[in-house]
């Protein structure tokens, strides 16, 4: 007697994957080990304060979660030109500066204001000489520029990309030879002097250049080190 053995009798296999928990794991080898690793969303009611921290560098601006669909957490100069208001990691530097990568989503609420996102040393205004490896949309310039710094001077390249409000998927990948820059999956520019050589944080700035009224906004951030 033959019996038929049915397939899905004890339930089907599962499908092969084909949605990640983060862009780590849509690029690396599931088996890699992953080293202090961090997928922020800001979705909810309030951020996540046991993880970041927002400072007014000058003013008095406020940083809330967006009061619409997709938009994030809101980062906001609060009305007078000049003023700059950021969050970081309140001095707490767990990426190397030579072995490190960043991926965030983020978007300006204005072309005439100065977003700035990235990794950062040290919590200080847009013109200071801090060490750094950041993506800035509109600073000396109508495009999207690379900024890194080694604490003694800096070192911009313009990306070709427009700045405009919206949203760009952004990768800085750390090495002690290069700071490798993408938007949206393509290689915009590669920093190869003035790299950072101390140890940073994840940070996201907005500067009020222009106008009074504009925001910084970000719905994802990522960072793990290498």
């Amino acid at each position: 007697m033959t019996f038929l053995t049915n397939p899905h009798r004890f339930g089907a296999p599962p499908p092969p994957p084909d949605e990640f928990d983060s862009f780590y794991e849509s690029k690396q080898a599931l088996c890699v080990v992953q080293r202090t690793r961090m997928v922020e969303f800001f979705a909810g009611c309030a951020l996540n304060a046991e993880r970041w921290c927002v400072h007014n560098i000058t003013g008095c601006g406020t940083g809330t979660m967006a009061s619409a669909a997709d938009e994030g957490f809101n980062l906001a100069a609060d009305g007078t030109v000049g003023d700059c208001i950021m969050m970081d990691y309140n001095g707490l530097d767990h990426y190397c500066h030579d072995s490190s990568v960043w991926i965030a989503i983020v978007r300006t609420t204005s072309t005439a204001s100065l977003l700035e996102v990235g990794f950062i040393n040290n919590q200080d205004g847009p013109g200071g000489n801090t060490e750094r490896s950041v993506m800035r949309s509109n600073r000396n310039g109508a495009c999207l520029q690379t900024h890194t710094n080694d604490g003694a001077g800096a070192t911009l390249l313009c990306t070709c990309v427009a700045t405009s409000c919206n949203w760009n998927l952004i990768r800085d990948v750390l090495t002690a030879c290069n700071n490798a820059f993408f938007i949206d999956g393509v290689s915009v520019a590669c920093n190869t002097t003035r790299l950072p050589d101390q140890n940073i944080q994840p940070q996201l700035r907005e500067f009020a250049i222009l106008t009074a009224t504009n925001a910084a906004r970000i719905k994802y951030f990522e960072a793990y080190n290498v």
